[in-house]
């Protein structure tokens, strides 16, 4: 499933100091394993991960996890790298939920 999978940890606006940062943050174990986060969605939404990025905003880092659906819908799910909370969905998520699993935050 992770195959093809785009990890973006710099930001061309940022410039190159703000993805320095954020990948210390990943390397310093600041930010909740990507995988986890990853299993989570894959659990609970039909669909493929295909992109994901880590992005500062306004000082907090936060993932943002791409997920293509099979009839072709994306939906972006945002979470706060430091604690895995899910901070919210975009797109059409409840068409797509698997309804086996009910908790909301990895």
């Amino acid at each position: 499933m992770v195959a093809g999978l785009l990890l973006t940890v710099s930001h061309p606006v940022l410039g190159e100091d703000a993805g320095v940062s954020r990948r210390a943050a990943v390397e310093r174990n600041e930010v909740v394993p990507l995988v986890s986060l990853m299993d989570w969605v894959e659990a609970r939404y039909d669909g493929q991960v295909v992109e994901v990025e880590l992005e500062d905003e306004e000082g907090s880092l936060v993932y943002e996890i791409d997920v293509l659906t099979p009839d072709g819908a994306k939906l972006q799910f945002s979470f706060n790298a430091g604690s895995g909370e899910l901070l919210h969905v975009q797109g059409p998520a409840a068409a797509h939920r698997r309804p086996r699993l009910l908790e909301t935050s990895p």
